[in-house]
Order: C-alpha cells, then sequence, then structure tokens
C-alpha cells in the first residue's frame, strides 16, 4: 500500500510537472539608464562541496546504482533504503533526483538524520526524500536560463534558478546538473533541500 501511495504521489506530480520552468524571468520594464551595478558575489559552496568528484555520464546504470557507484551517497541511499523507496528509484522511468552528498546530509543540525531514521519516523523520512524527488526527467536545458517552482512528489515546490552559474535549488548550488542515468537524471546539490515554512 505505501509503494502504491508513493507511485500515486509521483504520478499526481508528472501531471504537475507540465508547467515547471515554463516561464523564464519576466523582463523589467524600460528604465532610465543607471550607473551598472556591481556583480553579485557568487554565493559560498554549501558542505557538500567539499572533495566532490563529479559522477561519470553513463547513462546504463539506473539512479541508485550510479549513486552507489560514486561512493558520496550512502547516507542517502540507507534513507532511501529505510523509506522504501529504492525500488521507485531504481525502477522508475523518467525521475529526477536532487542529490545531496554525505558531507552536505552530515552539515544537518546533530541528530537530525539519526532522528529521521528512527522507528516510527518512515512517513517524516519519506516526505524529506520526497522532496528532492520529481516525476520528470529534467534536463539542464529545461532550467538554463529560467526561474520558478518545479513541482516535487512531496506536492511541495523547489525553487530553480537557472540564470546563472551554478543553478540553485532553494538554497542549494548544484555541483553537477543533469547526470544521466537508465531511468532518469541525477542533480548533485550541495545542500539539503528544505521546504519554505
Amino acid at each position: 500500500m505505501l509503494l502504491s501511495r508513493l507511485t500515486a504521489a509521483v504520478a499526481a506530480t508528472a501531471l504537475m510537472a507540465g508547467s515547471a520552468l515554463a516561464q523564464a524571468p519576466a523582463a523589467a520594464p524600460p528604465a532610465a539608464e543607471a550607473p551598472a551595478a556591481a556583480p553579485a558575489a557568487p554565493a559560498e559552496p554549501g558542505p557538500g562541496a567539499v572533495g566532490f568528484k563529479p559522477l561519470p555520464q553513463t547513462n546504463t546504470t539506473d539512479i541508485v546504482a550510479t549513486l552507489k557507484a560514486a561512493g558520496e551517497f550512502n547516507t542517502l541511499l540507507a534513507a532511501s533504503d529505510k523509506a522504501n523507496l529504492t525500488g521507485l528509484l531504481s525502477t522508475r522511468q523518467g525521475l529526477t533526483l536532487f542529490a545531496p552528498t554525505d558531507a552536505a546530509l552530515a552539515a544537518l543540525p546533530p541528530g537530525t538524520m539519526d532522528d529521521l531514521m528512527k522507528e516510527g519516523n518512515g512517513a517524516k523520512l519519506q516526505q524529506f526524500l520526497l522532496y528532492h524527488l520529481v516525476a520528470l526527467k529534467l534536463t539542464k536545458d529545461q532550467i538554463a536560463g529560467k526561474k520558478g517552482p518545479i513541482p516535487t512528489a512531496s506536492q511541495k515546490p523547489v525553487e530553480a534558478d537557472g540564470s546563472a552559474e551554478p543553478i540553485k535549488l532553494n538554497d542549494a548550488q548544484v555541483l553537477q546538473a543533469d547526470v544521466g542515468a537508465s531511468n532518469g537524471s541525477i542533480y548533485v546539490i550541495d545542500r539539503v533541500l528544505t521546504p519554505p515554512a
């Protein structure tokens, strides 16, 4: 029953995802010429960027196998197992996973992951993970140059900003975009995504 509810949630998200990032940022109305502002300093990379080695672009292994081979997503994979999502991430086609590295998950407040992994917190763990999952294969070209919400399988959107490099998802920077897997795409992120309050 749990898997069928998750599959239904992902399927519902796929229906809503058609308009994801459909609009480019609105152009500002013409204004009087003003002195050029200094460019904003790039945001400091999050803790998940430390020691990150890019994943190979193979397209031959599923999302789970690709993450396992990288060796930098052990916490995410353990959480996926605990939440009964590994089968979904291995077999369902057309998914996008925003994957925080082990370092990004370790930077959460102390005890956060331990609490999520406790017996009785399965629904909370699933919602945490489903906020990192989109029921649509997103290519980098669909995000580049655009800003807007991306519906997730948790029914709460992630705000994407592809107007500059690196791409941002909420306050996370994308360390590697659109890593091809046989059943979807992986975006490696330097911070854990948290929905707005």
